[in-house]
């Protein structure tokens, strides 16, 4: 990730605090045991939806240590790395694929 970020002119020389976590959105892991690789610090569950903000804290903080003087990447920093992450893509359907569709369609309602 930071190799790909300092091809980024437009990151510059930011050094980025970078993290693992997990995230399980749909189920509630208090008291699972997902190994020596998962503490709970960073195992985020259902139950931090309510308070997102703190369950992220919480996974920075057991990364970051005392010492770590690293700061967020601000709202810059921020719109680079969703460009970077997840870029905007748009892909145009041709339209004579869309009648192609609509047509076959149309063959299956008659038989």
């Amino acid at each position: 990730m930071k190799r790909k970020l300092e091809t980024v002119p437009e990151w510059g020389r930011r050094d980025p605090l970078l993290v693992q976590a997990i995230a399980f959105p749909d189920i509630s892991v208090h008291g699972l045991v997902l190994g020596p690789d998962a503490p709970d610090e960073v195992v985020l569950d259902r139950s931090d939806l309510a308070a997102i903000e703190a369950g992220i804290e919480r996974v920075l903080a057991f990364h970051r240590g005392s010492r770590d003087r690293r700061q967020p990447p601000g709202p810059d920093g921020a719109d680079i790395l969703r460009e970077v992450l997840a870029p905007r893509v748009r892909i145009e359907v041709p339209l004579a694929t869309e009648f192609l569709e609509e047509e076959e369609q149309l063959v299956l309602l008659k038989t």
